[in-house]
């Protein structure tokens, strides 16, 4: 739960709320390794907590961080900084050492979701090709960086997620739609 700038977390089966963390100038996204252990904040920069012990265990400092993914088995961190030329990159979270994954041009880059298994990494963004830009979702190869093109209609907008199989894609769109 993120309050203001403050990040508080439930424990579901002791039925406790726990934290919270002390506040960041921004979230953009948060995951939570697969152990339960550690909590990634994702924002001005990517922070790793320990989440037994409350306390910041890293904080990795990579210009304005637009949104992140956190891969299945937590090893990787994929993230995108936006502006008029996107990038995303995988940051291996054992060494902190980064990937470009892929540049993208006049892409504004806000959301993004990760699936391992099928390699796939799906982003919503704001297209700056046109005057008041459109806002499009697209499909990026995690090893390549090659696009599979835009999906998606020029209301766009929110999240986006990828099913566990690869399968689906879902985000909504300004006429209300999924």
């Amino acid at each position: 739960v993120v309050d203001g700038r403050e990040i508080s977390m439930y424990d579901v089966p002791k039925k406790q709320w726990t934290g919270p963390l002390p506040p960041s100038y921004k979230t953009a996204s948060l995951a939570i390794s697969p152990d339960g252990k550690t909590l990634y904040r994702i924002g001005d920069s990517i922070e790793v907590w320990d989440l037994e012990n409350n306390h910041l265990r890293k904080k990795y400092v990579d210009g304005f961080i637009s949104d992140g993914a956190l891969s299945k088995d937590g090893k990787t961190l994929i993230y995108g900084q936006g502006g008029f030329r996107s990038h995303l990159y995988a940051l291996d979270l054992k060494t902190y050492q980064k990937r470009l994954i892929a540049t993208l041009s006049n892409t504004d880059l806000q959301y993004i979701d990760y699936n391992q298994d099928a390699g796939l990494i799906i982003m919503m963004y704001l297209d700056r090709t046109f005057r008041n830009g459109y806002w499009r979702v697209r499909t990026v190869d995690a090893k390549t960086g090659r696009s599979n093109g835009w999906i998606g209609n020029d209301q766009t907008t929110g999240r986006v997620s990828i099913s566990a199989d690869g399968k689906l894609f879902a985000f909504g769109t300004q006429d209300n739609a999924v």
